[in-house]
């Protein structure tokens, strides 16, 4: 049997928000699917967190430590990215989308992003 297709969605958080509903009703869909997709989050324990852990979808949280703390989080991502090793990456909202610029760009792994 064929490894599942592996997707990242990227997102600032999971707080109350339509691009955050989104992200966890694609997820949902797509691993009822057979993908094995999570969504990545810059800062955990939004207020849907716990919606998408009820859908089952894997919420991994890369514990970004405010505005500033950017050495860290880009470590911690591309640490997890490594790990995660995704087919493709898909982001919502401004900073998520910088973020996935910026792994295009220097291609970690092999996602399409």
């Amino acid at each position: 049997m064929p490894k599942p297709i592996s997707g990242i969605i990227l997102i600032r958080s999971l707080s109350t928000g339509g691009a955050e509903r989104q992200a966890i009703e694609i997820a949902a869909s797509l691993n009822k699917r057979g993908f094995n997709t999570a969504i990545m989050v810059f800062y955990g324990n939004g207020a849907l967190e716990s919606e998408a852990l009820s859908k089952g979808v894997r919420v991994i949280d890369l514990k970004k430590g405010g505005r500033w703390d950017l050495f860290s989080f880009l470590l911690n991502l591309r640490a997890i990215f490594l790990k995660e090793r995704p087919d493709f990456v898909y982001s919502l909202l401004t900073g998520a989308n910088i973020i996935a610029c910026l792994l295009k760009v220097i291609q970690i792994g092999r996602a399409h992003v």
